[in-house]
């Protein structure tokens, strides 16, 4: 409770770090508590209203501010019962290739003050540049049945089963282990609800690091430094003993302050170019992609992260946190991968932002197919589609496949989730993935990319819609399997984001 909500807001690997993953924070986060001790027997409604207040925090992402955070928590009452209500609002701001690019999500969040707080209800208000998604979530029965109604003006419901483990109770027992006697690597589980996502509850887990006592605004106090882990990603927090959280960073890419309201909310005017601040230089150009048959990368700064291996992708560890990466153009005959039914199902399959079962995506898919059955001939013509009808711009990011439809421009997220949503709608098992591509312009370098893979019943074939490209060059790396694809998304690629390396070994051309 009482959270910069960690990671919730946008889930997407892709070219660039996602604004919403600038709200890492801790998920117990706790304002400076009431005189009462917070003890595990304490009564939920005793323990909601030593919670109640408001924190304000500064993102930093590369060192520079891009937002702020804020969260009020608050006694309330719903449908003529007290609970608990959590207010989350974020807004980050960045620059890409000139052009502002803005997320704001605003979240309330209310727990019920009985049994063990379990939610109640949530409502959202998540918009991305002019793409714009409102969902409410409330109890039926033993579900959570979530509504969401776009800008485009597309209503949809899912049921979904009801979060158990989010609760004003977990938060109380957070408190508590937080205050107690600890040892380093004790760890404590936490809980977060994303309604974007397929599986909407996720876990946060809390690794005690050491005693850091501190003064703080002129007051003594016994802090502690923890590490979160989600998805992958390791957020290290300074954290009072109540829970609030004062400090915290992750790798040398995302820093989140405790400070004043006017100082979080104060900017100086000058928004982050994204391209700039994340791209990789290398030392000279490598020419023309299309004359590349093979490249030899050395890649360093992965931290602990290691690279996917595939058929068109070799993976060699040289040291800690460096690997050598050999890629080759890929053949025209897929390797055998098959599919089993349940795979097959789950690359088909819509989800809250592929989706694959929207009349208009539907529509759009049979008009492009025609009577084509080929998986591949299928795949070529909604790339062929998306070239002449997606306008490329920054500064247009879109949280469905129908908001992308709407507004028919985006960066490469956008061509990569709608090329998802119309092969799925089309019959074609389609995923997405992530990774880093070398351009030369305005100087030799690898910026961060998405595209995706479809089967066409043999094995995977990449397809890049942006760069109009069935079977990638090799010059794209890839980092990720992105979006809503698996089960659970591993977003460790992030954290090295800011401290990769490339060296070029080789460049073998088409002779």
């Amino acid at each position: 409770m009482r959270s910069c909500r960690a990671y919730r807001s946008n889930r997407r690997a892709t070219a660039i770090l996602p604004i919403g993953l600038l709200a890492a924070a801790c998920s117990f986060a706790a304002p400076a508590a009431g005189p009462a001790r917070v003890t595990a027997d304490m009564p939920l409604a005793d323990f909601a209203r030593t919670a109640t207040g408001e924190e304000f925090y500064g993102a930093y992402l590369f060192g520079h501010k891009v937002g702020w955070i804020s969260d009020r928590s608050r006694m309330a009452s719903y449908q003529g019962t007290p609970v608990f209500e959590d207010e989350t609002e974020i807004h980050m701001e960045v620059q890409v290739s000139g052009q502002r690019s803005r997320k704001i999500l605003l979240s309330t969040v209310r727990y019920s003050l009985q049994g063990d707080g379990e939610i109640v209800s949530i409502v959202e208000d998540d918009t991305e540049d002019d793409s714009q998604v409102q969902r409410s979530a409330v109890r039926d029965g033993d579900s959570l049945r979530i509504t969401s109604r776009e800008k485009n003006g597309r209503t949809s419901q899912r049921l979904v089963p009801m979060p158990r483990r989010d609760t004003l109770q977990s938060a109380r027992d957070a408190e508590v282990w937080l205050a107690g006697k600890r040892r380093k690597g004790d760890r404590f589980p936490g809980y977060e609800v994303d309604l974007s996502a397929e599986k909407i509850e996720s876990e946060t887990i809390m690794e005690y690091l050491a005693p850091n006592p501190l003064v703080w605004g002129g007051v003594p106090l016994d802090a502690s430094r923890v590490k979160m882990h989600v998805e992958g990603l390791d957020f290290t927090a300074l954290v009072a003993p109540d829970g609030k959280m004062l400090r915290g960073k992750m790798a040398g890419l995302v820093e989140i302050r405790a400070e004043e309201e006017q100082v979080a909310r104060a900017t100086d005017g000058k928004a982050l170019d994204m391209l700039a601040a994340s791209s990789i230089a290398v030392a000279a150009p490598l020419g023309d992609r299309d004359t590349i048959n093979g490249l030899t990368l050395e890649i360093s700064g992965l931290g602990d992260f290691h690279l996917p291996a595939s058929p068109r992708q070799r993976v060699r560890q040289t040291g800690k946190g460096r690997e050598m990466v050999e890629l080759r153009r890929e053949s025209t005959q897929p390797a055998a991968a098959p599919l089993t039914p349940q795979q097959r199902a789950q690359f088909l399959r819509a989800t809250p932002s592929v989706q694959s079962d929207a009349p208009e995506i539907l529509a759009l898919a049979r008009q492009i197919a025609g009577d084509e059955t080929d998986p591949v001939r299928i795949a070529g013509r909604i790339v062929d589609w998306i070239d002449r009808n997606l306008q490329s711009a920054y500064g247009a990011d879109a949280l469905t496949a129908t908001a992308v439809l709407a507004q028919k421009r985006g960066d490469c997220t956008e061509h990569t989730l709608l090329f998802t949503a119309l092969a799925r709608a089309a019959g074609v098992p389609t995923r997405q993935l992530g990774g880093i591509i070398y351009v030369d312009d305005p100087a030799p370098l690898f910026g961060w990319h998405a595209w995706a893979e479809i089967h066409d019943g043999r094995g995977w074939i990449s397809v890049d819609p942006t760069w109009h490209q069935l079977r990638v060059d090799p010059t794209h790396v890839q980092f990720s399997f992105s979006g809503d694809d698996l089960d659970s998304d591993d977003m460790g690629w992030v954290q090295a984001m800011g401290s990769v390396k490339i060296a070029v070994k080789k460049v073998d051309r088409r002779g």
